[in-house]
């Protein structure tokens, strides 16, 4: 023990309990279930999940694991560690949604993992348990780690370098500090050097919190530390300054200083207040942000302590909402980095009213919270027309109501599990029976997805695209990331035409873009040649005739969103 270190009162029966086997294995079956169940069950969506599926699939395709490329063209927005996994799990497992998606679900899994083993490492088993569980049960954080996205593979390695960093401190532990250093190189890897920025600023926050003394500050400068963090960046980053000439100031300038400074070109992203990330952290960890108020409210009327591992928490916490919310750059899902604190910040309170037998008053406010919670999210969809067809089907499934059956099942099924194994399971039945609220929500949400394919992929497009190919020139009109899943789904060489993409912002200039990013002329004289195919959005379709040098072009199929059409007269249906 740390000189100072506050010495807890003598704990109770369950603060003494030593979490069991049974334990770690309802931990993992939550985090197993909500990140990996019914992953495939729905389409790459257009929300990039095409585009990165792509780049990976170029990369196995083409054996370049330097640089990343859409469409051929050197893509040098993100660092290649996510790109690397996609497609060695393409390799292993085919080219699938459940593979694309594999990578940050197993990360998911990993930022569990790391919420448990902080806790239990500071002693706090328990509190580490609760918030493995939030993080296994909290919808938008799910959502985010079932997407093919960088974040939540960012999120584990980060939170990791963190957790060891803030263990090799506190043992003084300079392996511990090494280990840190090496995963801080992997999360630069999968998201940039936000990862260093981030962590300097939330150790600082910590060191200076605690009052360090300045041996822990030295021990962050570990020589053989910035060796090893040196030797995990430094060959992906000198390979692809050495291979493409812009590099340099595409990555590190434009992606990383424009993001922060809000100058990035070309500006295709949200601005936003410095407010904009206290609403989606709440959403982060709902229901279970509901009790973040008792937290608040306890720290408050606490004594002032040394509590380590608190400051270190929050250190992390508001470093990084600090640094996000004056940022120039904004989005939904970057603050999720900040999971593994906030998880653990409402965990306290949940195991003190474990500890104080006032769980069942927290679980019935909590419970009663998360329906209005559900109830809110799914209002638009209660009014369930007769003659809403298929939607009628998404909208019953998501009234709260129809699936308390389902959830009561699951909660005796806790309990019935927790008085089998040891009676004192029966303080933690209620949680669980929160936790299980998202199970059946998690399950809409996949059948929601898998019904609303149309609007959300080109996965059916493309089958049907297949069905009348015979080999033409296809050319996608428009912005490929608003169909980005078309790019993944339809395999052979396509074309970009008035390409107004920030994506190949910088791409279209270079010499490889002939012949793969075409202005409207050109496209005209290819068109008088040659019978071709444009997908385009309906939306983009009707407005065509009007831009000069169109040719005549008809609708061959059309699915709810987007269109296929083609400049043969004889391909389309009459009328």
């Amino acid at each position: 023990m740390r000189g100072g270190d506050v010495v807890s009162p003598a704990p109770s029966s369950i603060a003494g309990m030593p979490l069991t086997a049974t334990h770690l294995l309802i931990l993992a079956a939550f985090a197993a279930s909500g990140f990996l169940a019914g992953l495939g069950g729905y389409p790459l969506l257009d929300n990039n999940e095409g585009l990165y599926a792509r780049i990976a699939l170029e990369m196995r395709a083409s054996g370049d694991w330097v640089i990343p490329h859409l469409l051929g063209l050197p893509y040098l927005e993100k660092p290649p560690l996510l790109y690397w996994l996609t497609a060695a799990s393409f390799t292993l497992i085919g080219e699938t949604e459940f593979a694309a998606r594999l990578a940050p679900a197993l990360s998911g899994i990993s930022v569990v993992g790391c919420a448990y083993w902080l806790g239990a490492r500071s002693g706090r088993a328990l509190e580490g348990w609760i918030a493995g569980l939030i993080i296994s049960t909290s919808i938008v954080t799910l959502a985010i780690g079932r997407t093919l996205y960088f974040d939540m593979l960012y999120t584990a390695i980060l939170s990791l370098a963190l957790s060891f960093a803030y263990v090799g401190l506190d043992r003084r532990r300079a392996g511990m500090i090494r280990a840190a250093a090496a995963l801080l190189g992997l999360a630069v890897l999968a998201k940039g050097l936000v990862a260093v920025g981030l962590c300097a600023i939330v150790l600082a926050a910590f060191l200076m919190m605690a009052r360090a003394p300045a041996s822990d500050w030295f021990r962050l400068l570990d020589p053989l530390a910035i060796a090893i963090f040196l030797a995990v960046i430094a060959p992906w980053h000198v390979m692809a300054a050495v291979r493409d000439d812009q590099f340099a100031w595409l990555y590190f300038v434009n992606e990383h200083l424009g993001r922060l400074l809000g100058t990035r070109i070309p500006k295709d992203y949200y601005s936003g207040a410095p407010w904009y990330y206290l609403p989606r952290l709440a959403a982060y960890a709902a229901p279970w942000t509901l009790l973040l108020p008792l937290a608040l409210y306890r720290r408050a009327a606490a004594q002032p302590t040394t509590d380590r591992l608190g400051k270190f928490l929050w250190s992390w916490l508001l470093g990084t909402l600090a640094v996000f919310s004056f940022a120039g750059n904004k989005a939904n899902y970057y603050m999720i980095v900040a999971i593994v604190p906030l998880a653990l910040i409402i965990a306290r309170p949940v195991s003190r009213s474990i500890l104080d037998r006032r769980i069942l008053w927290t679980a019935v406010m909590a419970s009663l919270l998360y329906v209005a919670f559900v109830g809110g999210i799914f209002a638009a969809d209660m009014h369930c027309r007769s003659d809403a067809g298929q939607a009628r089907l998404v909208c019953r499934a998501s009234d709260p109501a129809s699936l308390l059956p389902y959830v009561v099942a699951l909660a005796l099924g806790a309990f019935a599990l927790g008085i089998a194994t040891d009676r004192r399971w029966r303080l933690f039945a209620p949680l669980l029976a929160i936790a299980f609220l998202a199970v059946p929500l998690r399950a809409t949400a996949v059948r929601v997805q898998a019904v609303l394919e149309e609007q959300i992929s080109e996965r059916i497009f493309v089958e049907r695209v297949e069905a009348v190919d015979d080999g033409r020139p296809i050319f996608v009109l428009g912005k490929l990331s608003d169909v980005s899943a078309f790019a993944f789904y339809f395999k052979r060489p396509f074309s970009m035409l008035e390409n107004i993409d920030p994506e190949f912002y910088f791409a279209r200039m270079r010499p490889e873009a002939e012949g793969r990013i075409l202005k409207m002329g050109e496209f005209r004289r290819i068109s008088d040649a040659r019978p071709v195919y444009v997908v385009a959005e309906n939306w983009r379709v009707i407005p065509l005739p009007e831009i000069p040098e169109t040719p005549d072009l008809c609708v061959v199929l059309r699915t709810r969103k987007t269109s296929l059409l083609s400049n043969v007269p004889a391909d389309c249906p009459p009328g």
